[in-house]
């Protein structure tokens, strides 16, 4: 019997207390880009983020800061 791993999602809330910015700023970082768009499920009702997606942009970014001086 293979063996199916679910992928972890997450929510907006679970996004924004991760990150310590507000839904308003998630929103807004989605619209011009810099964030990844979500999944959309039950017809564009509910949003969700894999913990694969956040842990990328986040390595991204780290990968992207100049060091501190």
């Amino acid at each position: 019997m293979a063996m199916t791993t679910l992928t972890e999602v997450l929510t907006v809330n679970d996004v924004t207390q991760t990150l310590g910015v507000g839904k308003t700023t998630l929103y807004r970082w989605i619209e011009s880009g810099r964030f990844p768009r979500p999944i959309s499920l039950a017809g564009g009702r509910v949003v969700r983020w894999t913990r694969a997606t956040l842990e990328k942009w986040l390595s991204e970014q780290e990968a992207t800061q100049t060091p501190a001086r």
